[in-house]
């Protein structure tokens, strides 16, 4: 469903979170590529930055 107000768009997603397996409520952007949670996008830009030092050739 599109929600005019917070130009996005309300949906249901099927996944893991918080540790149960279920069919939840989650928001999309305008081109319906599903907004991740503030864990989903740490945990992304961990792994941005661990290649990003492998690639440097430093552990991380």
């Amino acid at each position: 469903m599109w929600c005019e107000r917070i130009g996005l768009w309300l949906g249901t997603w099927e996944g893991e979170y918080l540790g149960q397996r279920a069919v939840w409520v989650r928001l999309y952007d305008s081109g319906r590529d599903l907004l991740p949670l503030h864990s989903e996008a740490a945990e992304a830009e961990i792994a941005r930055l661990r290649a990003l030092l492998s690639e440097k050739g430093l552990a991380p």
